[in-house]
């Protein structure tokens, strides 16, 4: 079923609502909005998902809390690996299988083993697997990609990589958050919240966004 269009205004309307503490500021270059905090109007800074051990998942709607690391624990995302269910449904048309935890992050969350068993090989694979209902759903391939005129989510993915990957963040950390908003059965589309630290004394630096699943209507 295609999904109807939506308006900027709507959208800001329904993310009012839900986030009342925040400003959604819409930026026409890569039609995307910025979440900045309603009273000093510096980066709104949520309240972080603390637990190192476990990562945090949500199914309805779908959320997504972790930290990346250049040197994850052997048992920091195992658990996490169980959530997997089978995607079923035939593939919507024009819509990409959009990724909440990305194949490009699997480095930072599960350490690189010589010896794996079989079993924990399909696991993982089947986790980051672009059929596991619990990792992706449809997404716009304008949010999902990237592009001259569409900011889109791989490139916050890209973002992620660059600073793990820089030699002087080898101790470095990433705090990332992603949620779907929906509105009833309508994808309004994924908020990212990213916390980049070079290492345990250093200040971080923010990012708060909002790629909206429609863009043909923004303005």
């Amino acid at each position: 079923m295609k999904q109807k269009n939506i308006t900027t205004r709507e959208i800001l309307e329904f993310l009012k609502k839900k986030e009342p503490r925040i400003e959604f500021k819409y930026i026409p270059e890569g039609k995307y909005f910025e979440l900045l905090n309603r009273t000093d109007k510096k980066v709104y800074k949520v309240s972080k998902y603390k637990d190192r051990k476990i990562p945090f998942f949500s199914e309805n709607p779908i959320v997504w809390k972790f930290h990346l690391t250049n040197n994850p624990s052997q048992d920091y995302f195992k658990n996490a690996l169980d959530n997997y269910e089978l995607q079923n449904d035939k593939r919507v048309e024009g819509k990409d299988r959009g990724h909440f935890v990305p194949n490009c992050f699997k480095e930072y969350l599960i350490p690189s083993v010589k010896k794996i068993n079989n079993q924990e090989k399909l696991k993982i694979n089947n986790f980051f697997s672009k059929g596991n209902k619990k990792n992706i759903t449809p997404q716009d391939p304008k949010a999902n990609r990237n592009s001259k005129d569409y900011v889109g989510q791989l490139k916050f993915e890209q973002r992620v990589q660059n600073f793990l990957n820089d030699k002087k963040n080898s101790k470095g950390e990433v705090y990332y958050e992603i949620e779907e908003y929906r509105k009833g059965a309508l994808i309004l589309g994924r908020r990212i919240y990213i916390s980049l630290k070079s290492d345990s004394n250093s200040d971080e630096e923010t990012i708060h966004v909002f790629i909206p699943e429609d863009r043909q209507n923004l303005n």
